[in-house]
């Protein structure tokens, strides 16, 4: 929890990616949807429900592709694939201080990926 200094602050950065295979000269675009946190903050997810108690508390989750947050249920155009093969979509995982004060308990959250190709 002293990782978190006051809403705006992030921790525990995980980066991971969307590996797909395609055809030569195949735009990609991406959309991620889930539910937005109350706060409105661009990229950042509510956290899953869980048991009375357990969920914590002042931060939701956020997704950034190149180091920019993600706008929810909106399509990214992530690139043209120039050779047939294998194409990657990094994203970045954080968790993003809400409140004025954080309590730990359970922090996960859902989200959905869309791909289109062109």
């Amino acid at each position: 929890m002293s990782t978190f200094t006051g809403p705006g602050s992030v921790a525990a950065e995980t980066p991971f990616a969307i590996e797909l295979n395609c055809d030569a000269n195949t735009r990609v675009q991406v959309k991620l949807d889930g539910s937005p946190h109350a706060s409105a903050v661009e990229g950042v997810l509510a956290l899953n429900s869980t048991p009375s108690g357990t969920m914590a508390k002042g931060i939701g989750l956020q997704l950034l592709h190149n180091s920019t947050p993600v706008k929810l249920a909106t399509n990214i155009t992530v690139g043209t694939v120039t050779n047939d093969g294998n194409y990657s979509i990094p994203l970045t995982a954080r968790y993003y201080q809400t409140g004025a004060s954080v309590s730990g308990g359970v922090a996960n959250s859902t989200a959905t990926f869309t791909l289109t190709y062109n």
